[in-house]
């Protein structure tokens, strides 16, 4: 659950000139206001009409003891209030307490989507004093966090955080207010450039410019921009930092950027071009090149956003490393794990400095626009037989050809059948079929219940479908292949993965455990808000509450075939798993925690959590298509199985 503190000691509020008057959420004067406030975590909150700053307010006592998260909730009428006229809601508490609280706020919809609020919190308000709480609707996980369906708030929900002993919180007004989009003022907005374009000087398209390690910069007659950088900075990495205010740019529908220089010099400029998600100049963050530039050249230095050398985990069997760089997508930088530290949904902005710094250097910067490199060029080989050599096996193969889905491999649905809690989709297996050569997994929005069970009662507003080989087909060990398609949408989260299968011998309970050697492996992820250039590979183990662990990368950037299909596979070997694009190494992860019991394939597509809570309704239905799925054993892996009697389960 996301939170931002914002503690508003005054009442006015500028609203933009669209912005509706403010509207109260209920009346506290009226007589049976009570009944609109409902505890919430707790048995023993007592309710009471109370005079107070401007008419009746409703004061609420919490007690500890039954919850770390006591709280009250003034709720909807039915159907819920239709807010989407505005973009803010305000409540004014004051604090009756000899002590100071911390006040939290949170905000519902009618989706009954466990854990999908969006909250906020303003810190300590002190004793005998009043305060404004703000809840912005706007995105404020940029795509990643619910978006509150505002046509159907359900509740407004206070609770008070770590008591100690009893304390009261007055309410004294619920209002929504603002207009639709408003952000807090220390948020920066997120910005998708027109057509790449991130700095044009000479055409003005450009607010300003940072250049905190410059010596200077001024504007040329033509009007491009020459910084000029002073011989031996006193500290730090010489550099401008290019970017727009206040804002971010959104670069997920672009894998590259081209930066238009010049060298006005008399000699060799080495010149480095950089895309940072920081507002500092950190070598070792982002994505970087260097180039040299001839005295008086001009030139367009590319810089692509994948990384020049494979990704390389760096997590261990000791039983101390809880997660990888894949816990923070901000923490390791490229030079500690190789790959690149960049991640294009979030860009602080474009760097350009000198390599060297012994002498003054003069760089003009004119452009720099982002661009998309040509269709990924797919060698021969590929798809049929694996990347390294070795007596190799083909075990399992499915082109997907005929009228329906090979029911001997596959299954159309999960084991299980339960609703996510954090997703936004409904499975069908009527969303998984077969036709013109390809598997198709369909997402749409449609509201049922999950495998259209009519007697369940909780429904979904999207339906889309998951595929598995469980109890039909397992392996230890081998190359792991498909091919799929993207999906040029966003909302959507398809993927390629494997659970483990600790064999029929085991307890229903523990066959799928991840647990003792058995590991959830994600050969191709892909949440489409990354952008079509960018999936993600993992491993999670150790099951998924307090001893869960983890190693992968969500910053593995690609680029699909001209009919827009990438060959994603796994070499899995003991100690070791290599994941391929298009027969490219791009991650790897070698160390003892490296899963031991056979696996099952699933394909899926889901909706919401990690993926991302926007959804391009009017993209839908949108398929995603498997061209084929391929597995080989290499004999020697085999024999190994073997003299260890690991159980697998063949095609039928």
């Amino acid at each position: 659950m996301k939170q931002y503190g914002i503690l508003i000691l005054t009442s006015a509020l500028l609203f933009h000139a669209a912005a509706e008057a403010p509207k109260e959420l209920d009346n506290f004067n009226r007589p049976d206001i009570l009944k609109a406030f409902v505890a919430i975590g707790q048995k023993n909150a007592a309710f009471q009409v109370v005079d107070g700053e401007k008419g009746k307010a409703v004061q609420f006592t919490a007690f500890p003891g039954d919850t770390l998260w006591p709280g009250g909730a003034l709720t909807a009428p039915k159907g819920g209030w239709d807010l989407s006229k505005y973009g803010t809601i305000e409540a004014r508490v004051y604090n009756p307490n000899e002590e100071k609280i911390r006040v939290w706020m949170r905000v519902d919809d009618c989706s009954n989507l466990t854990r999908r609020t969006q909250s906020v919190t303003f810190g300590d308000l002190p004793p005998k004093s009043s305060g404004t709480v703000r809840l912005y609707f706007a995105n404020n996980g940029y795509g990643r966090n619910y978006i509150l369906d505002t046509k159907r708030i359900s509740q407004v929900f206070f609770f008070l955080y770590g008591m100690k002993k009893k304390c009261d919180l007055r309410i004294d007004s619920i209002k929504a207010a603002g207009a639709p989009g408003d952000l807090p003022a220390w948020m920066a907005s997120l910005v998708k450039p027109e057509n790449g374009v991130l700095v044009d000087f000479k055409t003005g398209k450009f607010d300003r410019y940072a250049n905190p390690r410059a010596g200077y910069v001024k504007k040329e007659p033509d009007g491009a921009i020459r910084a000029i950088f002073r011989a031996n900075p006193p500290r730090g990495v010489p550099g401008v930092i290019l970017n727009g205010p206040k804002q971010l740019w959104n670069l997920a529908d672009y894998d590259q950027a081209e930066f238009t220089l010049r060298n006005p010099g008399r000699e060799p400029l080495e010149v480095y071009c950089q895309m940072t998600n920081f507002n500092n100049i950190d070598p070792e963050s982002g994505t970087r090149v260097t180039a040299t530039l001839a005295p008086g050249e001009r030139k367009t230095v590319l810089l692509p956003f994948a990384g020049a050398e494979i990704w390389r985990s760096t997590v261990q069997s000791d039983g101390k490393a809880r997660i990888s760089d894949a816990a923070s997508e901000r923490v390791r930088s490229s030079a500690e794990s190789g790959g690149t530290g960049f991640y294009s949904d979030e860009t602080f902005g474009a760097v350009v400095g000198p390599v060297k710094t012994d002498r003054q250097t003069e760089i003009i910067i004119e452009k720099v626009v982002c661009s998309v490199s040509p269709p990924a060029v797919v060698p021969a080989w590929v798809g049929k037989r694996p990347p390294v050599a070795g007596k190799w096996t083909l075990t399992l193969e499915d082109e997907f050809n005929g009228e329906k889905l090979n029911e001997t491999i596959w299954t159309p649905r999960l084991p299980w059948t339960a609703l996510q809690p954090t997703e936004l989709q409904r499975y069908s297996m009527k969303n998984v079929f077969v036709k013109d050569g390809f598997l198709h997994i369909r997402a749409e929005k449609k509201r049922g219940t999950i495998y259209d069970i009519p007697t369940l009662p909780e429904t979904r507003e999207y339906t889309a479908g998951a595929m598995t080989s469980f109890d039909k087909f397992s392996q230890r060990y081998g190359y792991f292949e498909a091919r799929v398609r993207v999906c040029p949408m966003v909302g959507l989260w398809p993927a390629f993965w494997a659970m483990p299968d600790h064999g029929r011998q085991a307890a229903r309970k523990d066959r799928r455990n991840t647990v003792n050697g058995g590991t959830e492996i994600d050969i191709f992820e892909h949440p489409t808000r990354l952008g079509p250039f960018r999936n993600n590979i993992a491993c999670h183990w150790d099951g998924y509450g307090a001893n869960h662990k983890k190693t992968g990368n969500s910053r593995i950037y690609f680029r699909a075939d001209k009919e827009g299909y990438v060959n994603a596979g796994i070499l899995w070997e003991p100690g070791k798993i290599t994941w391929y694009l298009n027969g490219k190494a791009v991650g790897v992860w070698e160390s003892p925690a490296v899963p031991s019991v056979a696996i099952y394939l699933k394909f899926c597509v889901q909706m919401g959590s990690w993926g991302g809570f926007i959804v391009e309704d009017d993209k839908l239905p949108m398929d995603f298509k498997v061209d084929y799925v391929r597995v080989w054993q290499r004999d020697d892996l085999a024999e190994l199985n073997r003299r260890e009697k690991i159980p697998e389960l063949p095609v039928k």
